[in-house]
């Protein structure tokens, strides 16, 4: 029986490596230099057998060598805090502050005398005069909130709401959204970074110590950070409500963060490639990466092919 089981995983074994895809056999050429103009043409003729290639252009965002990247450090790169502000019903009366603090690690959540020490011990960098943030009612600004000095920090971003106490009028109700750290090089290329669903944005309502502190609500006098957190909104409250101090703050964040770059799909198995064609915009040298890939249920195999073109006025 210990023979015939051997002689079976043989034949198993045999028959998975004949089921691997074959080989690639792949070539890649230009059809007349690496020397081109913006905006020209640029022919790139296939050979081979691959059954898909993924066309790489050495544009930001579109690098091979950057398909693993998870942190950008290119020079000259910049980060900005991005988003839209609106005040409502009231207002702004100073009411809204935007801080950053790369030594503050988060809200905890289950202890409200920690947290809350936590948060008024931390040493948080104001940036709120740098945001121009709208002062009257139902006013509405853009924010480009320049934050590069944090890049490769772990930083937690906070909006503290503060409003005070009045028998005559309620106040006001912030809205933020299209909350994003936008990643973007010297010759004005944006690369994917962090957005609003994945900061990990928390409340926590300093003067509620015995009740709901934590609480996220879509109500009165509370910050509603809840999932999937596309806006973050502080609701307005009634003429005489109580002082109000309130937070929302994320999540220790690197916020040169990004996503990995990725290839454009030109081939697959509905139709073989014998050339693709593909233009510059801007001047510069590009290292191109093809990559052909057989791949079966049992594997895939894969070539690179690497070519460098120079792009002029």
């Amino acid at each position: 029986m210990k023979n015939i089981a051997y002689i079976l995983l043989i034949i198993l074994a045999f028959t998975s490596c004949e089921n691997l895809p074959e080989d690639v056999n792949f070539n890649v050429e230009l059809s007349t230099n690496n020397v081109y103009k913006v905006d020209e043409k640029i022919r790139f003729d296939i050979t081979g057998n691959p059954d898909y290639i993924t066309f790489y252009s050495g544009e930001q965002g579109y690098n091979y060598d950057n398909i693993q990247r998870r942190i950008a450090n290119d020079e000259g790169l910049k980060i900005y805090l991005s988003f839209v502000a609106k005040v409502e019903s009231r207002p702004a009366n100073n009411s809204l502050k935007v801080l950053l603090s790369d030594s503050y690690t988060g809200i905890g959540g289950t202890n409200f005398e920690e947290d809350s020490l936590s948060i008024v011990n931390g040493t948080w960098i104001d940036k709120t005069s740098e945001c121009n943030l709208p002062t009257a009612q139902n006013g509405t600004a853009t924010v480009n909130l320049d934050v590069t000095e944090f890049m490769n920090k772990n930083t937690c971003i906070a909006f503290k709401y503060e409003a005070q106490s009045s028998s005559l009028s309620g106040q006001p109700q912030w809205t933020i959204s299209n909350l994003r750290l936008k990643l973007v090089y010297e010759n004005g290329t944006e690369v994917n970074g962090l957005k609003a669903p994945v900061m990990g944005f928390g409340a926590f309502d300093m003067l509620d110590r015995n009740n709901t502190p934590y609480l996220s609500a879509n109500t009165q006098g509370r910050w509603n950070v809840n999932s999937p957190q596309v806006s973050l909104v502080m609701n307005y409250t009634q003429a005489g409500t109580s002082k109000n101090v309130d937070y929302a703050i994320s999540s220790p964040l690197i916020f040169n963060t990004t996503i990995p770059d990725i290839g454009i799909g030109i081939s697959d198995l509905r139709e073989r490639m014998v050339y693709y064609e593909y233009q510059y915009k801007n001047p510069g040298t590009y290292h191109v990466a093809l990559v052909g890939k057989n791949a079966n249920i049992e594997g895939e195999k894969s070539v690179v092919k690497r070519i460098s073109v120079t792009i002029t006025e």
